[in-house]
């Protein structure tokens, strides 16, 4: 069984399919559209399927998000291209501190 999953995710890689989900940079966020929203802007290379925002966690006083993608597979040029992801809140981000996975403070950006 090993065996067979092992020459799928080869065959797949080697297509130019991922299975597997990468963590975008992020670039900055601001809030809205919706009151209870946040829109994350990311950069990822111009083939990379568009990223979906994983609100981790929130608090009163920060909300912690990641945006993850599959990455094209193949050759691409090292450009980096920003995109942007939106996510729900429990409520109004306010004055709260927005954070990465690693705990980095993410910049907003208008």
């Amino acid at each position: 069984m090993r065996t067979a999953a092992a020459a799928l995710v080869l065959a797949l890689t080697l297509a130019g399919c991922s299975i597997y989900r990468t963590s975008a940079d992020l670039v900055g966020f601001r809030p809205g559209p919706g009151a209870n929203e946040i829109t994350v802007i990311y950069a990822q290379r111009p083939a990379d399927a568009a990223g979906e925002l994983e609100i981790l966690s929130q608090d009163a006083e920060q909300v912690r998000v990641k945006v993850l993608y599959r990455a094209a597979g193949g050759a691409q040029d090292d450009v980096a291209v920003e995109r942007e992801a939106v996510g729900e809140l429990d409520a109004p981000l306010g004055m709260r501190t927005v954070v990465d996975d690693d705990g980095e403070i993410v910049r907003v950006v208008q």
